[in-house]
């Protein structure tokens, strides 16, 4: 009350401590930072969208970014257990159906290829077929994007879903 009391009597001290709190909130202010990423030719990102978890359940966790270079395409395999990826609307977004017992393969299949004034560039659709029975147990969800020309796994990454069963 005291403060409140010589702030209205004395103009010149009110003015005086509102620059002066002014100035040392906005030299104090936390700055935004920005993070920037190198474009990279040789870069894969398989990521969940939204909440990331260990956890997938039907229309909740399914979705995941997966961005890969044109050049890249063609020499990469995902294969997944108990689960099938399907394309999403766009061809970075993929979702994860839950289907218990087998192994999928994804591939990048050269779909066109497209001619934009001298560039040639090649328009790939992803295509997932059956590989075989999965081992893992119901609940478990293995995916692993492999280099088909060296034959090593580049990622690899287990997620849990409930079982209906």
């Amino acid at each position: 009350m005291f403060i409140l009391s010589i702030l209205v009597k004395s103009p010149v001290i009110t003015y005086l401590l509102l620059f002066v709190f002014f100035t040392a909130s906005v030299s104090e202010a936390q700055k935004v930072e920005t993070i920037k990423l190198k474009k990279d030719k040789n870069a894969i990102y398989f990521f969940q969208k939204g909440f990331k978890s260990d956890s997938i359940l039907k229309n909740k966790g399914d979705l995941f970014f997966l961005i890969v270079p044109d050049s890249l395409k063609a020499l990469l395999s995902l294969q997944v257990e108990n689960a099938q990826i399907q394309a999403g609307p766009n061809d970075s977004l993929v979702k994860l159906v839950y289907i218990k017992g087998y192994k999928y393969e994804s591939l990048f299949i050269l779909k066109e290829e497209r001619y934009p004034g001298d560039k040639v560039q090649p328009a790939y659709e992803l295509k997932t077929f059956v590989n075989g029975v999965s081992e893992l147990p119901a609940n478990k969800i293995n995916i692993s994007i492999i280099n088909k020309r060296l034959k090593e796994i580049l990622l690899e990454n287990s997620f849990y879903t409930k079982s209906p069963d």
